[in-house]
C-alpha cells in the first residue's frame, strides 16, 4: 500500500460502511495481515483507488472520482439522528459513506477528527454540513 492510515474506533462509536464497490483482493489480504481489526484508510500504490476497510467490510472508489469528504449530521429530536462522513463525487452524489446510525457528540467529534486526518494524509477537500433535527 502506498498510503495506509489506521484509526482506532472508540468503543462507544458505531461504524457502518456503505458502498457499491468492495476493495480489491490484494487490499483485503493486506488488511488481514496488517489491519489489526482497526478502521484502515488506504490508497493503492498506483494512487488510483481509495478506500476504507473494517474487518471484512470495505468501501472503495477511484481516487480521481472524489470531490470532497463531507461530515454530515442530523441531531436527534423525535428520531435518533445520525452522523456520517460522506464521500462525494464531482456530480455532488454520494459515492459511499462511513458513519453511525445514531447521533452522539462522541461520534460527531470522532468523525470530525477522522475527517481532518483524511484531509492531511490524502489531500481531500473537506467540509461540515449540519442538516437540522431528526423529526
Amino acid at each position: 500500500m502506498n498510503h495506509w492510515l489506521k484509526i482506532k474506533i472508540p468503543i462507544d462509536s458505531e461504524v457502518d460502511l456503505k458502498s457499491e464497490m468492495a476493495a480489491p483482493q490484494h487490499v483485503t489480504d493486506y488488511y488481514i495481515q496488517h489491519g489489526d481489526k482497526q478502521l484502515c484508510f488506504w490508497l493503492t500504490d498506483d494512487s488510483n483507488l481509495f478506500g476504507v476497510s473494517k474487518v471484512l467490510r470495505s468501501f472503495c472508489c477511484k481516487r480521481a472520482d472524489i470531490h470532497s469528504i463531507v461530515l454530515e449530521y442530523v441531531k436527534p429530536a423525535k428520531g435518533q439522528g445520525w452522523v456520517s462522513l460522506e464521500v462525494y463525487g464531482f456530480n455532488n452524489r454520494s459515492i459511499g459513506s462511513l458513519g453511525s446510525a445514531r447521533y452522539s457528540i462522541k461520534s460527531l467529534e470522532w468523525l470530525s477528527e477522522v475527517q481532518i486526518e483524511l484531509a492531511n494524509e490524502f489531500g481531500f477537500t473537506v467540509c461540515c454540513l449540519e442538516l437540522g433535527y431528526d423529526t
